[in-house]
């Protein structure tokens, strides 16, 4: 593709040059790792880890092995953050977290497009799995409605702080408080899963920016790690980051039942 593509830095779509100041280490843990991504509705996607920083994938449809360059962030003990903008179309990135103690994945796809009025101008697609030859165990990782009404407070950078309210199934609220958006805020579209026991994931594509992203929320840390792909409003060039915040919960609204619905 002739598209222009800005390399990882700290200057994260014109966010801040400091935005991912307290982002995780790198993890190097999947380093010769194979894995076999087994998703719901059929698709099965073979990952071989060379070592911490490259890969190799294949899906069942393709015989060709693509090579990317990916980045893994440890969010506990066995569970992955891990994120790649694809080498071969540089508008897609993958972002998969993978829990090896249950064995179970989520698959998220992102193809930054063109805005077209209100909507969303990265199309996210968000898959959930299996990884195969490995049984699988424990609660089911699922949609959840246990962040509805809860406030939070992530601390990106010492110039950098928003703030999450996770209203319902569909909608989160976010609102700069400190950094180069401020004071800035909206609502939009997302989806929240339930991986493990205080621990989430938020999917989300933005309306003010030409953004899409994954975050783990990890409740009971009060950490976050992310991965996020868009477009630069600045240059106009596509920016593949990573980045995380130490968080704090404001608050925890619990609406009346059965005013409130389940996110099943």
């Amino acid at each position: 593709m002739n598209e222009q593509v800005a390399p990882k830095s700290d200057s994260a779509l014109g966010l801040g040059t400091n935005f991912t100041s307290n982002k995780a280490e790198r993890s190097t843990e999947l380093a010769g790792l194979n894995l076999v991504a087994e998703l719901d509705g059929g698709q099965s996607i073979a990952f071989a880890f060379i070592d911490g920083e490259r890969l190799s994938w294949a899906d069942g449809t393709q015989d060709a092995q693509r090579s990317e360059t990916y980045e893994a962030q440890k969010v506990d003990d066995g569970l992955f953050l891990i994120a790649f903008q694809h080498a071969d179309d540089a508008r897609a990135s993958t972002s998969i977290i993978a829990d090896l103690y249950s064995g179970q994945i989520v698959f998220i796809r992102n193809v930054v497009g063109v805005r077209v009025g209100d909507e969303p101008a990265v199309a996210q697609t968000v898959t959930l799995g299996r990884i195969g030859g490995q049984p699988a165990y424990g609660d089911k990782i699922a949609l959840t409605s246990d962040l509805f009404g809860r406030r939070a407070m992530w601390v990106y950078s010492a110039d950098d702080v928003y703030e999450h309210i996770y209203l319902n199934a569909e909608w989160y609220a976010w609102h700069c408080l400190r950094g180069e958006e401020y004071p800035k805020a909206d609502i939009d579209p997302c989806r929240m899963f339930k991986l493990r026991e205080n621990i989430y994931l938020l999917t989300f594509s933005e309306k003010v920016m030409v953004m899409a992203a994954g975050m783990v929320l990890d409740f009971a840390k009060l950490r976050s790690f992310c991965a996020a792909i868009g477009r630069d409003p600045g240059t106009g060039a596509l920016t593949h980051f990573t980045f995380g915040a130490f968080g704090k919960i404001l608050s925890q609204t619990d609406y009346p039942q059965p005013l409130v619905e389940s996110a099943a």
